[in-house]
């Protein structure tokens, strides 16, 4: 059942979707990538202009049949976290000549999510860490192809001509042709540690670090702080995906209600609490059960 689900989505995917990077100027194309890139820079630290120059490179500026047919822009292989998938041919460099072969492919239901995973591929491949914070366009390009993302030797230097020819650079000065864009630092950055790119009046609050199994909706329930009130401190809209290892800025608070899956562990690994502050603030041992609704109490500095 769940193989002929993911068949009739790959096929609603060639029939109705496939007219989406035809109809669609190189502007406009642009616009949407910006957006994506632009939440990219904020989650992993992945510039711009790079994630703008792979879309056109890899894509060619949405018009591809990958593109076209599933919303793939980077030509991620495998199956998406859905199980969603289309096969297709694709040409590799091998031992210095170019061959055709067949892969299975990645499936998305739109372009977000496929830069989203695309910054998500790359920040947790520890191969490609290098290029997390990077600001230069160019040394991005390089560790990009040195870390063998690409097997084309020429793929640094066409991903720079991309960015030049179409100034795509302005994008990682807060330059942009669309309305919204972040305009913080990107909060895993490898500039985080500079006052000027943290919220104001951060001694009134508290760095949570995302784990596995969260979303905004648990954290919100577990900080007691409203989705709207971290997103606005964070300065991350709540239409973000967020991934475990990324942070969130919280209000300082007293207390933290158990969540399912808590333990005093999780929960001081999150807060980035001194370990055993919990079980010794609250009076228990280390490897008490906690019972989901419990409020703990905080310490009073981190």
């Amino acid at each position: 059942m769940k193989r002929l689900a993911i068949v009739i989505s790959v096929i609603g995917f060639i029939l109705g979707l496939c007219e989406t990077g035809k109809a669609m100027s190189k502007t406009d194309f642009l616009m949407q990538v910006e957006s994506g890139a632009q939440q990219n820079w904020a989650h992993y630290g992945i510039l711009p202009s790079v994630t703008g120059a792979q879309a056109i490179l890899e894509s060619g500026w949405g018009t591809s049949q990958l593109a076209t047919n599933a919303h793939n822009l980077f030509g991620i292989k495998g199956a998406n976290i859905d199980g969603a998938t289309v096969r297709m041919p694709t040409r590799e460099v091998v031992n210095g000549y170019s061959l055709s072969v067949w892969a299975n492919f990645r499936a998305y239901p739109s372009f977000i999510e496929s830069i989203a995973d695309h910054g998500q591929f790359l920040s947790v491949n520890s191969r490609y860490h290098n290029v997390l914070g990077e600001r230069d366009a160019w040394l991005a390009a390089q560790k990009l192809q040195s870390d063998g993302y690409a097997t084309d030797p020429a793929y640094a230097d066409e991903l720079m001509q991309i960015i030049r020819a179409n100034n795509l650079t302005r994008w990682d000065q807060g330059k942009s042709d669309i309305d919204q864009h972040p305009t913080a630092a990107a909060p895993n950055s490898a500039e985080m540690s500079d006052s000027a790119n943290q919220p104001q009046q951060q001694d009134t609050l508290r760095r949570y670090v995302i784990q596995p199994g969260d979303s905004w909706w648990r954290i919100s329930r577990a900080s007691g702080i409203s989705m709207g009130q971290i997103s606005q401190v964070s300065q991350t809209p709540i239409r973000w995906w967020i991934y475990p290892g990324q942070w969130l800025w919280l209000p300082q608070m007293k207390d933290y209600t158990v969540q399912p899956g808590d333990t005093l562990h999780r929960i001081e690994k999150a807060l980035q609490l001194p370990i055993d502050s919990l079980a010794k603030v609250n009076h228990r041992a280390r490897q008490s059960h906690l019972t989901v609704g419990t409020k703990l109490e905080l310490p009073a500095a981190v």
